[in-house]
């Protein structure tokens, strides 16, 4: 899977032609950038939903109203018009329409409408409507009063263990100490990392607790911050979630579409030589399987200099990039890479440190399936390596 630095060079010329084709062709049809359809990702895709939030209540019976919503994270590598629909589940669907004007993470939010059949948890599919899609879950409490009351987030705990890629269970609740003053049907839900925690019922007036039970496959390690509501109160908690496995000294990692995924086997860094300037490459597997998926992140500089610590960016032509990236992703069937097309998006490399046997940096950015000709596209996200040579 690994493209040679030779390879690269000879891709430049090609490159250069069919970028220059790409633009005349752009003028020829009278498209002004950032026509046509939008090109993004969604927070927590293909799995739970990441950074999803909704709003207000969801009573069997009760029509949904303005503030029936869901605020949705999304990654834009391409401007231009969106449209997002779930399908009618229980009775409900949430959908919008807009346009994105800038690139990079932001948020939508989506408007519900109908009228929730029965009370229970249901599934929404959110999709971008190609490669991108999530799962949420909206919790709808029996018809009747709805409760009102005060969180009490100075108290707020949780049990059981949270570790990065295995699935939380029965064991991995929320507890959250309530002040009821009206008493009532419930329902909260909060997702984030992959994970949902949710719980809905009736309360009591009074000092009491409420207790959400979490589902789905955490993503990322590290401190993840959760957002609660309960009417007009609002509190935040954060969860510990722990490596899945021990951190090696040596590694190549990232999210790919929200997903963790680590190429540490067969893990090599090389110099590489060439005619014209200086290359570097960095290569990993995900197994030592025959057909496993790869990642190879090639640097080059035209100019001469030894690579170095600094930023590298995807080749452009005007002006003609001398220092760049040329990364590259196998899955085991397709290969995905930004190729002589000159996709929308970016890739960017940073190479933290560079000393006399070992490199350091980071890596994020999106890549085009069928070779780099698309449409189909891979966001990468969280990359970091650390790799001797």
């Amino acid at each position: 899977m690994k493209l040679k630095l030779s390879s690269v060079f000879l891709l430049l010329a090609a490159i250069v032609f069919f970028s220059a084709c790409e633009k005349e062709k752009s003028f020829e049809n009278g498209l002004p950038p950032g026509a046509g359809a939008a090109i993004f990702t969604l927070g927590g895709s293909p799995s739970s939903c990441t950074g999803f939030v909704a709003g207000g209540s969801y009573t069997a019976g009760t029509a949904l109203i303005a503030n029936n919503t869901v605020t949705a994270d999304v990654n834009v590598t391409t401007t231009g018009s969106y449209s997002i629909t779930t399908a009618a589940v229980n009775g409900v669907i949430f959908s919008t329409t807009g346009n994105f004007t800038t690139t990079g993470a932001q948020t939508v939010t989506l408007q519900g409408a109908g009228t929730a059949s029965v009370a229970g948890d249901f599934t929404y599919t959110v999709s971008n409507g190609t490669t991108s899609d999530c799962n949420l879950i909206i919790t709808v409490v029996p018809a009747g009063p709805v409760a009102s009351a005060t969180l009490d987030c100075a108290n707020i705990t949780s049990a059981g263990s949270y570790i990065q890629g295995v699935a939380l269970a029965a064991t991995n609740t929320v507890s959250i100490p309530v002040t009821v003053a009206t008493a009532g049907s419930y329902s909260i839900s909060t997702t984030a990392n992959g994970c949902t925690f949710s719980g809905s019922g009736t309360l009591a007036t009074g000092n009491q607790t409420i207790v959400l039970t979490g589902s789905g496959i955490p993503a990322n390690s590290g401190s993840i911050s959760f957002s609660i509501s309960f009417g007009t109160s609002n509190c935040n908690f954060s969860i510990d979630f722990l490596p899945g496995t021990t951190a090696a000294t040596d590694f190549l990692r990232c999210s790919i579409d929200g997903v963790a995924t680590t190429f540490n086997a067969n893990l090599i860094a090389a110099e590489q030589s060439a005619s014209v300037g200086s290359g570097f490459s960095i290569d990993g597997f995900k197994s030592s399987a025959t057909n496993s998926a790869s990642l190879s992140l090639n640097l080059t500089n035209l100019g001469g200099t030894i690579i170095s610590t600094g930023t590298y960016d995807l080749f452009v032509t005007s002006p003609p990039s001398t220092i760049f990236c040329y990364p590259i992703y196998d899955d085991g069937m397709v290969s995905w890479n930004q190729s002589i097309n000159n996709q929308p998006g970016t890739f960017t490399i940073i190479v933290i440190t560079k000393t006399i046997n070992r490199i350091t940096g980071t890596f994020s950015g999106t890549l085009y399936g069928a070779n780099g000709n698309g449409p189909a596209i891979k966001t990468f996200t969280n990359g970091e390596f650390s790799i001797p040579y």
